[in-house]
């Protein structure tokens, strides 16, 4: 057989390209459906690492099948076509590759604008296209849903336009594409098979497998921002002599790096606050309690914010708050500080030590205003944070970075 196209046939090269996709996408289609119902976990994400992978595989073989076919003649079109049956097929060869293009594109885009790894079988990773967007990122899910139904939709018409052409047309237009040594009947069998076998896993995945999880974790979500929301705290008395200060939230940041399969994510927390008493002239007074709402995390991933809720991590329902508090304070050169206390996370408290800088100014309606900023590392496990089967580092990395940028105003 040759490689290149003849008059009559599609070459080596062309029969490669068609053959090795479909088999891909008629594995990739199920695992796509089974990995969406797979409760969270290492085996989930090393799913998901090989399914990002094989679709960059299949973006750099439609490439590579786009440009062999613009630079390659076609083979004639059989006599005794239709003219409906020619303009059905070049629709729907245009539309699957159109849409054979758009599904790894988007994926490409999920996992750029979620800040997820993308690496192409541990050989390099890939860049990302677009900056962290959760609406893009919502966006990419809905049309990579969609390709995937289409794609569906498209193979059944282009395999049952094959059989109807092999079968009833007896024509030899399923024999020009068929690789050598599978022209006979039971090589001609062979891709409907698998056909057949891929969307009935595709039918079972989507309708009966295990998708309990994603209901408990739509509910979790609701549960975390309901039962989790800061009330209640009772200021501390104001000691004699040290200014009290009240963070604004809205001038305030609190943000976390961490890393997963190898690739650093941030993320931050949008609600916190507490009783800051601090007086650079008097340290030995000064104390701090303050807490932030575990539930109020936010990665530019939804999936990602439930999940790092979860039982198995910062436990937003039993656990809703970290804290910390430190009475004892060093001066460590001009507007250096740091804060010895502890901090308690997930029910467990260890002791911290936070670096920070404080500048202090007033403003012309006369509020005094203080700058804090700062930053400290913890190990999650030392907190029972992603334990057990998360206790792998190469999954999920050991140790997050916090970096602190708060104002705050002097309470009158």
């Amino acid at each position: 057989m040759a490689l290149k196209n003849s008059d009559m046939n599609w070459g080596g090269i062309a029969r490669f390209f068609h053959w090795t996709v479909a088999l891909l996408v008629l594995a990739m289609l199920p695992v796509g459906f089974y990995m969406a119902g797979l409760e969270p976990g290492p085996f989930q994400l090393d799913i998901y690492w090989w399914h990002k992978s094989t679709g960059l595989l299949i973006l750099f073989l439609m490439g590579g099948r786009f440009l062999w076919r613009a630079c390659n003649r076609r083979p004639k079109e059989i006599d005794g076509w239709h003219w409906w049956e020619k303009l059905l097929s070049r629709v729907v060869h245009a539309l699957l590759y159109a849409l054979l293009f758009i599904m790894p594109f988007s994926g490409w885009i999920m996992a750029s604008a979620g800040n997820f790894p993308l690496g192409f079988f541990g050989l390099f990773d890939m860049p990302p296209i677009v900056g962290p967007n959760e609406d893009l990122l919502e966006a990419a899910k809905e049309i990579h849903e969609f390709a995937a139904f289409g794609i569906i939709a498209l193979l059944l018409l282009h395999v049952a336009g094959a059989y109807k052409h092999a079968v009833m047309d007896k024509d030899g237009t399923l024999r020009r594409m068929m690789p050598a040594g599978y022209i006979g009947i039971v090589g001609s069998t062979i891709p409907g098979v698998l056909l057949v076998l891929s969307f009935s896993l595709v039918l079972y995945f989507e309708f009966f497998g295990e998708h309990e999880h994603e209901h408990e974790g739509g509910g979790h979500a609701i549960v975390l921002r309901e039962q989790a929301q800061p009330g209640g705290h009772v200021p501390a008395e104001v000691p004699r002599d040290v200014p009290a200060w009240e963070i604004k939230e809205s001038e305030s940041r609190l943000i976390f790096k961490a890393t997963q399969q190898g690739r650093e994510f941030q993320g931050t927390f949008e609600k916190f606050g507490g009783d800051i008493f601090f007086d650079p002239a008097n340290l030995a007074g000064s104390h701090v309690d303050v807490w932030v709402d575990v539930s109020s995390v936010r990665t530019g991933a939804s999936d990602r914010d439930d999940f790092i809720g979860a039982p198995d991590w910062l436990a937003a329902v039993q656990y809703p708050r970290a804290r910390f508090t430190a009475e004892e304070f060093w001066h460590e050169a001009p507007n250096q500080f740091v804060a010895v206390g502890e901090l308690t996370l997930r029910g467990v408290t260890l002791p911290m030590r936070i670096p920070f800088t404080a500048l202090f100014s007033d403003d012309p309606q006369g509020e005094r205003t203080a700058t804090v900023t700062g930053g400290f590392s913890i190990d999650r496990l030392a907190y029972d944070i992603g334990g057990g089967q998360w206790a792998d580092a190469g999954t999920v990395g050991r140790e997050v970075s916090v970096f602190l940028a708060l104002t705050a105003k002097e309470r009158d």
